[in-house]
């Protein structure tokens, strides 16, 4: 065992094994950064006494296929698992606090995760480039964090619980092949970026309780109408878009950006009571045209 484990005080300084299956020893708190770096093993079994993994701890480990996490396990760290090519299984426990940035970054193999709803910090771009096609958020969360999917070439559809509150920044942008998204009526702010570049949504319904969109928080989707709830004051840069068409702005409006609709050559017909007062944000529009 002290050939294969190097072992200092609750800490797992470095694996120097080459076994296929691996159980790490009960009794170890944390994994240091970089212990199994470029390993050769094909599944990890943690024990219940583990607490956290250290950056870069399972860095280019591209045999290992499944890791069981244990259900005390509190943070992941940097780039812990970056380049684990061949991982495919992985749950996370519901008591995780943190994730760090880059975590699971280019597991190609990776296609499916769920997170859980206490998680307090998600660190920037935990699963990009990876091959990630399915995303839930446990009941309970209220924020999705931000970046939680920046980057997620292959994410395909997301399932977001009642009571979310928040979409953060960048959370799903860059996700080009995400078509399958529905906004919870709880959600009140819609973030910077939040779906940048999601050129397969064509759909999106805005929830009542909305009160604030970030700017280019649908831009380079292919959202062709939105209807914006009362209760939003701000239209910022490019909130919505060039492909959209329709759109539907309420009283509550008290600013619009000068160049929230930019590039916007489809705009044909806009909802709002206070047009006449904001229509050089429309110039260039059709809608702008049709009324010179």
């Amino acid at each position: 065992m002290s050939e294969i484990f190097e072992i200092s005080d609750g800490i797992l300084m470095r694996y120097n094994g080459d076994e296929a299956f691996v159980t790490i020893p009960e009794g170890i708190k944390k994994i240091r950064a970089g212990a199994f770096k470029r390993s050769q093993t094909g599944s990890v079994v943690m024990p219940d006494s583990l607490e956290v993994i250290g950056d870069d701890a399972f860095k280019d480990c591209r045999q290992l296929k499944s890791v069981v996490f244990p259900r005390h396990l509190k943070e992941i760290g940097f780039q812990a698992f970056r380049g684990c090519t061949s991982l495919t299984d992985v749950s996370l426990p519901d008591g995780i606090m943190l994730i760090g940035s880059y975590a699971f970054l280019e597991c190609s193999c990776l296609e499916e995760i769920t997170i859980p709803a206490d998680i307090q910090d998600i660190c920037e771009d935990p699963f990009r480039n990876s091959g990630l096609k399915r995303l839930s958020v446990m009941p309970g969360a209220k924020k999705v964090p931000n970046r939680l999917c920046y980057g997620c070439f292959e994410l395909e559809s997301v399932s977001l619980p009642a009571g979310v509150e928040v979409i953060g920044s960048g959370a799903f942008a860059n996700c080009t092949k995400l078509s399958d998204i529905s906004i919870p009526d709880s959600v009140t702010r819609i973030e910077e970026s939040a779906f940048y570049m999601c050129e397969k949504i064509t759909e999106a319904k805005l929830p009542g309780s909305l009160d604030h969109i970030g700017t280019l928080a649908f831009a380079g989707t292919n959202v062709r109408e939105f209807e914006v709830p009362e209760g939003v004051r701000d239209i910022p840069r490019c909130a919505f878009g060039i492909a959209v068409r329709k759109l539907s702005l309420p009283d509550s409006i008290t600013h619009i950006d000068i160049d929230a609709f930019t590039g916007c050559s489809y705009l044909e017909e806009v909802r709002f009571s206070k047009a006449d007062e904001y229509m050089y944000c429309f110039l260039g529009t059709p809608f702008a045209a049709g009324k010179a």
